[in-house]
């Protein structure tokens, strides 16, 4: 009894066990009963055979050249554009913000191959586009070239009578007032060109003066014309002062390797208080000197390149440009030997020898003509330099008594006619000989007139008259005179003239030398830049003088150079020389 109840015991053990292991296996997923029913892995399959590659396909057809491409007036042309180039140029001034951007393209097809094409030149951009204060259009490139669009007034200068539309032409720049505005295609309710904010400076070319309230102004905006009401704009900063004028010439050649200078005195008439000069040089080089002052350059290329200046004010934090303007520099090589026959003409500033003897050495190849000579400790060098001579002595006279005994003969005064003949003179002095080229240096004495500038022509165009005669083409290379100093003369020559007076004749004297010799260069005449380089101080004779504060060193009279300053001008015609001879 006792043993059947223990084996009745064991028995429940053992089955509560079982029931207790078959609910742990379920409760873990049947890890241990079901995993032992897995079947066996079947075996890899076999790996099948690489498919043999595909033939090349032929190379496609290069594409043809593409034609060029158009220019970025031609295309806003294209675009809806109305006006010139020079209206585009303009409209270039008064570009507003930037747009929204546009929307993006669909993807276009793969096209064939085309050849390479020819390496094209670097583009040239625009970095700044202004208007001085002298009236033109200054476009500023991205490789420091100017270009000069013409004059326009930011004065607000009217351009012409009233249009149908009552619309008087101006060319101006203005600031926009407060808050936003509307700019229209046609005045009134048009349709919405752009919006402008307070700030803004646009281009306006017209304006109905006769309702200063209500009255419209027209805009060039973007290339587009457009209109709003006057009242809501102003003009730019004005001068108010005396505008300085700045004297430059289109030109001018240095040669390589070789210090110039730029005086800003030679330049500009006259700076009221608070105005400064600056200058800026395309090209290399060793800047010598850079400052309100003048500007010096020792050239290291060889190329055209432009110096700009500009004459600034600096009016509440902000640097204005009160004018501006610039010449292009041509750097040429020096030549170590020019076989040339010379001759140069002129008065005391020729005859004291000092650039005679200066260019006779830097030139040692020139054959000089003349009747008159100076020497240079070893030589005589040739001339027709003649103190005190004018134009009109060389032009009109025979002879011209100096003092009370003293009488020079006029090599170049024809009996015949008793005017100046180019050709009487080789005729009876170089009859074998024909002179390349000729420098003239005549003025003062003429008391910078316009009579000069008349009797300068006639010697000018005897010259190449004889050139023509003989076919030959007699290079003219004309001399410009150089400015006196604001102030310091002690005058012995010119007591009884205004200084005032006599800087402001000399000022004008290189306008009507510029009329009558400048961009004449293809008929063979030349007018020589020389007095862009003097020192009204440095480059003179300074000797000590008794003044009403006791002695100071002191210029000595108006008229001459010391050897520095001849030095400087001669300079120049050596430069000239190398161009036109090269």
């Amino acid at each position: 009894m006792k043993k059947q109840t223990v084996m009745e015991l064991l028995l429940i053990l053992v089955g509560c066990l079982v029931s207790v292991l078959l609910f742990l296996n379920l409760a873990q997923g049947g890890v241990w009963i079901v995993r032992g029913l897995d079947g066996a892995n079947g075996q890899n399959g076999t790996d099948g055979a690489n498919g043999a590659d595909g033939e090349d396909g032929e190379d496609g057809k290069n594409g043809e050249d593409g034609l060029d491409g158009k220019s970025a007036y031609e295309l806003a042309l294209e675009d809806g554009f109305v006006g010139s180039l020079h209206e585009w140029l303009l409209s270039l001034a008064v570009r507003g913000g930037d747009g929204e951007d546009g929307k993006d393209g669909q993807n276009g097809t793969d096209g064939e191959d085309g050849k390479d094409g020819t390496n094209g030149k670097d583009g040239v951009g625009v970095a700044d586009v202004h208007i001085s204060s002298d009236g033109r259009l200054i476009v500023t490139l991205t490789d420091g070239t100017l270009l000069d669009a013409g004059v326009i007034s930011e004065g607000g200068v009217d351009m012409g009578e009233p249009d149908a539309d009552g619309f008087t032409p101006v060319y101006e720049m203005v600031v926009k007032g407060e808050g936003d505005l509307n700019l229209r295609d046609v005045p009134g309710t048009g349709n919405i060109v752009t919006v402008v904010s307070e700030g803004d400076t646009l281009l306006r070319t017209g304006i109905q003066r006769d309702d200063p309230e209500n009255g419209y102004s027209r805009f060039l905006y973007n290339g587009q014309v457009c209109y709003a009401r006057s009242h809501y704009f102003s003009l730019r900063y004005n001068y108010e002062g005396n505008l300085p004028v700045l004297h430059l010439p289109d030109s001018i050649l240095l040669t390589l390797g070789e210090q110039a200078w730029f005086i800003t005195d030679q330049i500009v008439s006259s700076l009221d208080e608070g105005l400064t000069v600056r200058y800026s040089y395309t090209g290399g080089g060793e800047r010598v000197y850079d400052g309100s002052e003048g500007f010096a350059i020792t050239p290291s290329e060889v190329g055209s390149f432009r110096l700009n200046v500009s004459v600034e004010i600096v009016e509440n934090g902000r640097i204005e440009t009160v004018a501006q303007s610039s010449l292009e520099v041509k750097v040429v090589e020096k030549r170590e030997a020019l076989s040339l026959t010379g001759l140069i003409l002129g008065d005391s500033r020729i005859s004291d020898g000092e650039i005679v003897k200066t260019l006779a050495k830097a030139l040692p190849g020139v054959t000089w003509l003349g009747t008159r000579r100076t020497s240079d400790g070893e030589t005589f060098i040739p001339h027709e330099g003649r103190g005190g001579w004018s134009a009109e002595n060389y032009a009109t006279d025979p002879s011209v008594t100096m003092g009370e005994d003293f009488t020079l003969e006029n090599p170049f005064s024809d009996p015949a006619t008793g005017a100046f003949s180019f050709a009487y003179y080789m005729s009876q002095f170089y009859p074998a000989a024909v002179p390349d080229f000729v420098v003239i240096n005549l003025g003062a004495n003429d008391g910078y007139s316009a009579d000069s500038v008349e009797h300068l022509t006639a010697i000018v165009e005897s010259i190449r008259a004889f050139g023509a005669s003989v076919g030959k083409s007699i290079r003219v290379l004309v001399m410009t005179e150089y400015r006196s100093p604001a102030e310091g003369y002690y005058l012995t020559q010119s007591s009884d003239a205004s200084l005032l007076s006599l800087r402001q004749r000399q000022f004008a004297y290189f306008d009507l030398l510029s009329e009558a010799f400048g961009e004449r260069e293809e008929e063979g005449v030349y007018l020589l830049p020389n007095y862009l380089a003097i020192n009204g101080f440095s480059d003179r004779v300074v000797e000590t003088v008794e003044t009403a504060n006791g002695e100071e060193k002191r210029i000595t009279d108006v008229i001459h150079l010391g050897s520095r300053g001849y030095i400087k001008e001669a300079a120049v015609i050596r430069a000239y020389l190398y161009a036109i001879f090269a």
